[in-house]
């Protein structure tokens, strides 16, 4: 069959000229490339509509009643030997707009000195919800594959595959370290996982949902805000070298929350809800380095933010009192937030505030026993409790003893008599 490819220079009515934007089809490879739009002017699904309906292509059609555009093709924006591509999914004028592909959503990567960038959503206008909806037949058919090099920034949107169950997920590989995720929702993404091959270090994710499917983060220094992992085999999984840092994140209805099996680093958990997992951990292995011939070790420590009211004999707030926290064993390492000074209403800082009392509240680590080559080990567990000093001028010292910062932000109170 004879290689069709119809080129349409687009010069739309929404941008003035942009001289090299240009939307092409390849037929037999099903395959929609577009190229050349700007920064100012970034090219839109509107785009590929109307460069379909002036090539003839047959292969994107448009329902306004729903905003949905539906492409029987893969899309692909930018060219490996193209010019910087800028496009956008959800407009001002689309604000909801989904996409329904029958294919894959390739960000390419780039040329040498050129970007392929692509908005799910803007982050300044929380009313712009796009979705992107993947129709698999079987799984892992097509998925969001983002190239080396490319810019991705999800805001406010939703990736998904458009049959949702077991047998019809999507995929998603990401070879890109400029991927921003905040407020969005991913789900019923296959293995390798929902953001597989993606560090979330240098741009955390910051209320994403990361829901029905295989695993969601993966491997790599990680960090996640306020995100909900739900309905996964393993929510947070370790490869080789994950190193995780999750803060106000919940945990429901997963096999596993976490699993362990390599790295040398582990999970911090700040203010974290652990709901129940269908296979109950910890999930923690030991691992000897081949190339080091060193065992490591990894680790999984829960912190939790605690606040102490201090407080004379008739109840009234005690202002500027120093309070002291240690571990009851003396670990100094279970402490990483724990001297503080009251304020105006006799309370150490709370949520948001700048030096809050912040402790590990409980944490499991890999151990090298038994001796052997055996990745089986016996894991050690942590269940810690504190002491907690209060001094206040003109009043005697107190102390509280066993305290178990079990909950997060709990507030517990002091009382100190007058001397």
């Amino acid at each position: 069959m004879a290689l069709r490819v119809w080129l349409v220079v687009a010069l739309f009515a929404s941008a003035p000229a942009v001289g090299h934007a240009a939307a092409t089809y390849d037929a037999p490879q099903r395959t929609i490339t577009v190229t050349g739009f700007s920064n100012e002017f970034p090219g839109t699904l509107g785009d590929v509509l109307e460069a379909d309906e002036q090539g003839r292509w047959g292969v994107v059609s448009y329902r306004a009643d729903t905003q949905t555009f539906m492409v029987n093709a893969r899309l692909c924006i930018g060219a490996a030997d193209g010019p910087s591509t800028w496009f956008r999914i959800g407009t001002p004028e689309r604000p909801r707009e989904v996409l329904v592909v029958q294919g894959d959503l390739r960000v390419a990567q780039p040329s040498t000195n050129a970007s392929n960038t692509v908005w799910i959503g803007a982050e300044k206008d929380a009313a712009i919800t796009p979705t992107v909806s993947f129709d698999c037949q079987t799984n892992r058919q097509y998925g969001l594959l983002l190239g080396p090099g490319s810019s991705v920034h999800i805001f406010n949107a939703t990736i998904t595959a458009a049959t949702q169950d077991r047998n019809h997920m999507a995929r998603c590989l990401i070879e890109t370290g400029d991927l921003v995720i905040a407020h969005s929702r991913l789900s019923w993404i296959a293995d390798p996982g929902l953001l597989y091959g993606s560090s979330s270090l240098h741009s955390p994710l910051r209320g994403v949902t990361l829901e029905h499917g295989q695993t969601g983060l993966y491997n790599l220094p990680q960090w996640a805000e306020d995100c909900l992992f739900r309905d996964l085999d393993i929510a947070v999984c370790d490869g080789g070298c994950l190193d995780a840092t999750l803060v106000r994140c919940r945990f429901e209805g997963n096999k596993r929350n976490w699993d362990l099996v390599i790295t040398q680093f582990g999970i911090t958990a700040v203010d974290c809800y652990f709901g129940q997992e269908k296979d109950p951990g910890p999930h923690i292995l030991r691992w000897r380095n081949p190339n080091t011939g060193r065992w490591q070790y990894p680790s999984f420590v829960a912190l939790r933010h605690i606040v102490l009211k201090v407080q004379d004999e008739a109840a009234k707030p005690i202002p500027g009192a120093l309070v002291e926290v240690t571990e009851a064993s003396g670990d100094v390492s279970a402490v990483h937030h724990g001297l503080a000074k009251t304020d105006a209403e006799g309370r150490t800082p709370a949520a948001d505030a700048y030096g809050a009392l912040l402790l590990a509240d409980y944490a499991y680590r890999a151990t090298d026993d038994p001796p052997g080559d055996s990745a089986e080990c016996r894991i050690a567990s942590y269940d810690y409790r504190y002491s907690v000093q209060v001094t206040a001028e003109g009043y005697q010292p107190a102390v509280l003893r066993e305290v178990d910062p079990d909950e997060s932000w709990t507030e517990k109170v002091v009382t100190l008599r007058r001397q």
